[in-house]
């Protein structure tokens, strides 16, 4: 069985990355780690991703979008083919 693997700390407002599961991408990828504040600054978050709290984790899967609204929700967006 895999152990959980920790999340390069995020420090001074930039993500970090960890190593993550998406079938999507052949398999376990290496993404971005952000939190609300480093969402924030980043405008638009296209996946695969995660945005971590101290109580939840979202998982921005590939073809979709995240990004903070004004009351802080993470909303996400799934992206048109082109």
């Amino acid at each position: 069985m895999e152990s959980a693997e920790e999340p390069v700390a995020t420090t001074g407002g930039t993500p970090g990355s960890r190593r993550a599961y998406f079938p999507e991408c052949g398999g376990r990828a290496e993404v971005p780690v952000h939190t609300r504040e480093t969402l924030g600054g980043a405008g638009a978050l296209c996946g695969p991703a995660i945005v971590e709290d101290p109580e939840s984790a979202i998982v921005v899967p590939p073809g979709w979008t995240a990004a903070l609204t004004g009351t802080r929700a993470v909303h996400l967006t799934r992206r048109s083919e082109p």
